[in-house]
């Protein structure tokens, strides 16, 4: 949106929004963070180019090209800039927001970015009615559709889980199966299966898998080899680390190197 004489990092001053769907857009140097905050209105956070950190109490992600981060409103975040980021940052009134869900990272298509590059060159007073709002309304109906992208991180609470993915996410390339787990923590295999899937809705393997596909995006970015990260993240051969990152997201991990370094 065209500069309104005001910080544009600074967080917005107002509790009630000027417009149903308004977006906030500019550019975020490399390093600058946004720390924990709340508001009454739901948030798409996204980055056209670049790479977002963000995490709530109960989840950690980075958000690459191509994807972005959905808050309900309400829910605690900070934010954290990885490299130098064009950011997008919608705020949806309750009403508008109703059925997008809990917090999750979604693909954006290239329809919706579309939508988002367009949107970003409105006025924040755009008209009630007309075209610009009638944008706004099909870029909130492309996100009821955009589909999850698997790169959030539920965060567990019980604190025997809180050892196991606390240390996974310091080592994730760390190979003890979930048997060898159960015994540092004092439960058995079977109780902390359920942990894992009543807390973070996935398997330990899963969630295992998740934090290590996390940790290769920074490695990705700064142009470390595909071959050393496997070997570094616990994977037995490079192909397989590449099946399971085209499995996951839908890329090979050399193309999303690229668009997260701005050459694609």
């Amino acid at each position: 949106m065209p500069s309104t004489g005001q910080d544009p990092l600074a967080l917005p001053g107002f509790t009630t929004l000027p417009r149903p769907v308004w977006l906030r857009a500019f550019d975020m140097p490399a390093g600058h963070s946004v720390e924990p905050h709340s508001h009454p209105w739901g948030q798409l956070m996204y980055a056209a180019s670049g790479v977002l950190e963000a995490s709530t109490e109960q989840h950690a992600c980075l958000i690459p090209p191509r994807r972005a981060m959905w808050l309900p409103a309400g829910v605690s975040h900070s934010v954290r800039a990885r490299t130098a980021v064009v950011f997008r940052s919608f705020y949806l009134a309750p009403e508008i927001a109703a059925g997008l869900g809990p917090c999750r990272v979604v693909e954006i298509s290239p329809l919706l970015d579309n939508l988002i590059q367009r949107a970003s060159e409105f006025a924040s007073d755009y008209p009630d009615e007309g075209p610009q709002a009638r944008l706004m309304q099909v870029l909130v109906d492309e996100l009821h559709n955009a589909p999850d992208s698997g790169l959030d991180l539920p965060l567990p609470r019980d604190a025997r889980l809180r050892r196991v993915t606390d240390h996974l996410q310091e080592h994730p390339g760390e190979r003890l199966g979930i048997e060898d787990w159960a015994q540092r923590v004092g439960a058995s295999r079977r109780t902390l299966a359920r942990l894992f899937r009543d807390e973070t809705g996935l398997s330990f393997r899963q969630w295992r898998e998740r934090v290590r596909l996390l940790a290769a995006l920074p490695k990705l970015e700064r142009g470390e080899a595909v071959t050393l990260i496997a070997g570094e993240l616990g994977y037995e051969s490079t192909s397989a680390f590449i099946e399971l990152f085209q499995r996951q997201l839908g890329t090979s991990p050399g193309a999303l190197a690229r668009q997260m370094r701005g050459n694609e």
